[in-house]
Formats: C-alpha cells, sequence, structure tokens
C-alpha cells in the first residue's frame, strides 16, 4: 500500500513539475508548483517522516503565499479574464486524492511510543556502546535526528532559493 502510494505520489509530483515547466503563465506555474510541495509533504508522510512533512507543509505554504504575492499583477482583473481555470471538480479530485493518501499514510503510522523497527530496537539496546557517545540520547539524537536535520536544511535551501530566483532584478523577457 506504502510502495503504491508513494510512487502515485512521485508520478504526481513529476507531472506538476513538468506541467509548471510547460505553462506561459507565471502565476498558474507557481500554483502547481504549490501542489507539486503540498504532494512532497504527503510522500514525507507515506515514509514515516512526519516531522519532515510538518516542514514542508509549512514552508511550502510561506513560500507559495510569498510567491504569489509576487506575481499578482496590478492589471490582476484583466488577467483572470483572459486566463483558463481549472474546473472546481478537477479541484475537488485532486484534493481528494492527496487527502485520501495522507489519510492512508497516518493510519500506516505506529501507536504513540512503540518501537516499530528492529533496528531502533538493537539501537535503544546497544546503541551506548556502538556510538561512542555519552549518552543514548546525544547518541540517537547524532545519528537519527541529524538525518532529519539535514533534510529539513534542505527544504528550507530550496525555498530560499525560489524567492531569490523570483525576486531577481533580471526577468522574463516579455515578447
Amino acid at each position: 500500500m506504502i510502495t503504491i502510494g508513494l510512487h502515485i505520489i512521485l508520478i504526481l509530483m513529476i507531472a506538476g513539475a513538468l506541467i509548471a515547466l510547460s505553462l506561459d503563465d507565471l502565476f498558474s506555474s507557481v500554483i502547481v508548483l504549490g501542489g507539486t510541495g503540498l504532494c512532497l509533504s504527503a510522500a514525507f508522510l507515506l515514509l514515516q517522516a512526519p516531522e519532515l512533512a510538518i516542514v514542508q507543509f509549512i514552508a511550502e505554504i510561506l513560500v507559495l503565499i510569498l510567491l504569489v504575492k509576487i506575481t499578482v499583477q496590478k492589471d490582476i482583473l484583466q488577467e483572470f479574464r483572459d486566463r483558463q481555470f481549472v474546473t472546481p471538480l478537477t479541484i475537488i479530485v485532486l484534493v481528494g486524492i492527496v487527502a485520501y493518501f495522507a489519510y492512508a499514510a497516518c493510519k500506516e503510522l505506529p501507536a504513540f511510543g512503540l518501537a516499530f523497527s528492529k533496528p531502533l530496537q538493537n539501537r535503544l539496546l546497544q546503541g551506548l556502546a556502538d556510538a561512542g557517545a555519552s549518552n543514548l540520547v546525544s547518541a540517537l539524537s547524532l545519528e537519527y535526528r541529524g538525518l532529519d536535520a539535514v533534510g529539513e536544511f534542505a527544504i528550507l535551501f530550496a525555498a530560499a532559493i525560489a524567492v531569490l530566483a523570483v525576486l531577481r532584478k533580471i526577468g522574463r523577457i516579455r515578447k
């Protein structure tokens, strides 16, 4: 169940990135990339990394708000008249798909307080001797939380690069 859901979410993410690249309208590209980032948050839930999912969700919403604010022009009414919108039914179906996979991922999470993996149980029993740290909490923080921190920094770095790319002085050449 998890691998099939993960594959579907990854296919949606790749399709969203390709659609965002092919769109001529910058505002539509920003919205599609926002959906791609929310799919990444659902993928982190499926991979049982809820902390990364929360960080990705928060960073994605903040960056999406910032990018939408930047891309909105003064004459937005004219742009809305010329733009072709996706039907509400399509949006409801896509939100339903993401909600279904997020619910399935949350159902797969173990109960709070249970050690759910064999490597984690081994690490708890003999982690202090293997890690060479002064206590078990430091050993676990260094080995497991260090990887989470690297993932969080990668997400925040990508968000910062996206904001800098939009705020650059040299923009697209309009025809």
